[in-house]
């Protein structure tokens, strides 16, 4: 697993589409002469980076809403204190310190609200890729390839929520998951420098979200320097199917806080969080089924 991440690391040739904090990749093709594997041209359809509130409310993080989202976490860090006796800090849900963040019981105005952004803005990286791995009996066969890295420590370390979905032309091949999970973190070597410590461990898929047409995994980020988490899962389509187009949505929940917990909901090609505070990034892709 470690060696196969490293060379799709290294066959990714980027072009990044940022929007609020999520980036998205394109993939370009690649060939390995011994499997006959493919990397499959994607196209990145929409990302997308969403506020979840404390009441369940979703709202789209653009400049024509940054005053919104602003003032709904200034309610909902009040909101959750009430209902938990718990306090959570401005910088956990991605508000920036104005000059007077410290005044808790303060009555913003519009004008002096503080600037917000998604809690993994430039901090978290989504990506997905498509494998062509030849033919299964009339059954072409692809394997579905997510990716998710975060490049600088997160603040917060709730339980995430990772998924995806696609459409129902493609059945997934049973026993063919993988999910893995590794940081890299300083520590001290004794000698008055630091050396870099590797943890990693295989992840399970979720069992409410582990279904024909999706998957997804929860964990709680680590505390290292850098992580990635990968999903694997092979699946096949009918060569009936060629020229039809396919749809992939790849969709990371970064959590604030939680009330009764997280769970995945998975559907042809859409995927739900519920019960968290914090914030979705989403990214749509599409290929044509017979590419390679």
């Amino acid at each position: 697993m470690k060696i196969r991440f490293i060379l799709i690391l290294l066959a990714f040739v980027f072009s990044l589409t940022m929007f609020g904090g999520i980036s998205s990749a394109k993939s370009k093709e690649t060939k390995d002469n011994t499997s006959q594997e493919h990397s499959v041209k994607l196209e990145v359809v929409k990302s997308t980076t969403y506020y979840n509130s404390l009441d369940g409310e979703r709202i789209e993080y653009n400049s024509e809403n940054e005053k919104r989202i602003a003032k709904t976490k200034l309610e909902d860090i009040k909101k959750y204190k009430k209902l938990t006796g718990k306090s959570i800090s401005y910088e956990d849900v991605g508000l920036k310190d104005n000059g007077d963040l410290g005044e808790s019981d303060k009555i913003h105005t519009l004008s002096s609200l503080p600037p917000t952004d998604p809690a993994t803005n430039s901090k978290l990286l989504i990506s997905q890729q498509v494998f062509y791995k030849g033919t299964s009996g009339t059954n072409y066969k692809y394997q579905y390839h997510s990716y998710a890295e975060w490049f600088k420590k997160p603040v917060n370390h709730k339980k995430d929520a990772f998924a995806v979905a696609w459409d129902t032309s493609a059945v997934p091949l049973s026993g063919t998951f993988e999910g893995y999970w590794q940081q890299q973190k300083a520590v001290a070597d004794g000698k008055g420098g630091l050396t870099h410590v590797t943890e990693d461990k295989q992840l399970s898929a979720d069992t409410d979200s582990y279904k024909n047409y999706g998957h997804g995994v929860i964990l709680s980020p680590g505390y290292g320097d850098t992580q990635f988490i990968t999903m694997d899962r092979d699946v096949l389509v009918p060569k009936s199917k060629k020229g039809d187009p396919a749809n992939i949505i790849t969709k990371y929940h970064h959590t604030y806080a939680t009330i009764n917990g997280i769970s995945i909901s998975v559907g042809p090609a859409s995927i739900s969080f519920s019960d968290s505070w914090g914030d979705d990034l989403v990214t749509e892709y599409s290929f044509v089924y017979g590419d390679r």
